[in-house]
């Protein structure tokens, strides 16, 4: 089963996070774009900018949801825990320079996107 889900949202690609605000506590959700999965499927990998709402939400809330849905309506719904990982090496493996444009430039000279 594990491995037909993992199948069902990379075939996604592009599914719905949700976090609890840091700042009012409500949920918050937002689109993501799966970068890579690992541990056979169980483990979800996904880019953000680290200067973002949502590592804020995850710092004081690790809990999350995260669903995706295909054209014909089927989906899924995974909840568990986040963790921001900034090791270089792992960011490295699964970057691509289109993620730029999903990243952004803070315009501060460090975080550029890449």
């Amino acid at each position: 089963k594990i491995e037909d889900l993992a199948d069902f949202i990379n075939k996604c690609k592009f599914g719905m996070m949700t976090t609890r605000g840091s700042a009012s506590g409500n949920l918050v959700s937002r689109c993501m774009a799966l970068a890579a999965t690992e541990t056979g499927g169980i483990d979800l990998l996904f880019h953000t900018n680290t200067e973002s709402g949502k590592t804020d939400d995850l710092a004081a809330d690790p809990h999350v949801n995260v669903s995706f849905v295909n054209p014909s309506g089927e989906w899924a719904s995974i909840a568990g825990t986040a963790t921001v990982d900034t090791d270089r090496s792992l960011v490295s493996k699964h970057y691509t320079p289109t993620l730029k444009a999903w990243l952004g430039d803070l315009g501060d000279g460090v975080h550029d996107g890449s």
